[in-house]
């Protein structure tokens, strides 16, 4: 019994020394955008983060880099800190929070990773550089009228012949037979 008692008073000591010497320990949690390493089938990543610890935590920096570098970072003094990263292009993501404290201790949360995704079956094609023609139904009928047009005058034109050719052969039936 004493043997526990002694240890406890040794932990409780480390703590309290701990604790003097300005070490402090800061807890990130996280909400928002799934879970860590997940596959997000969406263009943006929101983040809600509430730092807790020894202090009041405010003045926090949200980074998110893409495969390159930076892609954006957002300053807030609210906790938890918000931020809804949007218009991202598919790609894998990597996040973290800088927060400091009331006492100007600067702590980093643990990085976290998102990959940005088409659903199965999405079109991810870059359609930019298509022609526009016939996309609309003005468009279309702009560009296909000319067609269409020399299509119904062909078709008039031809009935009309097979018009003519057969009342001609009506009246030469007709001749033959009298």
């Amino acid at each position: 019994m004493k043997q526990k008692l002694r240890f406890l008073g040794i932990v409780s000591l480390m703590f309290l020394l701990l604790a003097v010497s300005g070490f402090a320990v800061a807890d990130f949690d996280f909400t928002g955008s799934d879970i860590n390493g997940t596959t997000l089938y969406q263009h943006n990543i929101y983040v809600s983060v509430n730092v807790s610890g020894i202090g009041t935590f405010a003045n926090s920096t949200i980074n998110l880099y893409d495969a390159s570098g930076l892609e954006a970072t957002n300053f807030t003094t609210d906790n938890p800190a918000t931020y809804n990263f949007t218009s991202l292009p598919y790609g894998t993501y990597y996040l973290n929070v800088t927060s400091l404290n009331s006492t100007g201790s600067s702590f980093d949360s643990a990085t976290r990773t998102y990959t940005l995704a088409a659903r199965p079956g999405d079109i991810t094609e870059d359609i930019s550089g298509l022609s526009e023609t016939g996309t609309d139904v003005g468009g279309f009928l702009t560009n296909i009228a000319p067609g269409i047009g020399v299509f119904i005058f062909l078709i008039a034109l031809f009935g009309g012949i097979a018009l003519i050719i057969t009342n001609i052969a009506g009246m030469i039936r007709g001749k033959i037979e009298k």
